[in-house]
């Protein structure tokens, strides 16, 4: 991940929760393309921001990554691809679910206890 990238969601992440918390309740899911290491590092940078601003999180096969040398080359991770359409169809079913549900996120916009 970038230092800009990570500039970017950190100050989203403020400015989201200095509004009443913009990104509570929303579906939200990293994926990361990488040539070799580091994506998980990045996956968990970026799932810190989805649970401390109280997003929904689906989850899928495997971790949502795929891998690939040069660009273009992650269209070849057959397992990286697979998991993504089911975490496709994960998000889908989410979706669904959370309108039919009809009723708004639970939130919470104070400190949390000691």
């Amino acid at each position: 991940m970038t230092p800009e990238i990570k500039a970017l969601m950190d100050r989203a992440g403020f400015v989201a929760m200095a509004n009443g918390g913009l990104f509570a309740g929303k579906i939200g899911v990293g994926v990361v393309a990488v040539r070799r290491g580091g994506a998980t590092h990045v996956m968990d940078s970026m799932t810190h921001l989805f649970q401390i601003s109280q997003m929904i999180i689906p989850g899928a096969t495997y971790w949502n990554m795929g891998y690939g040398l040069m660009p273009g080359d992650v269209a070849n991770d057959a397992e990286g691809l697979t998991n993504m359409r089911h975490l496709g169809k994960a998000i889908h079913w989410l979706g669904k679910a959370v309108q039919a549900s009809g009723e708004p996120y639970p939130t919470h916009n104070g400190a949390c206890p000691a």
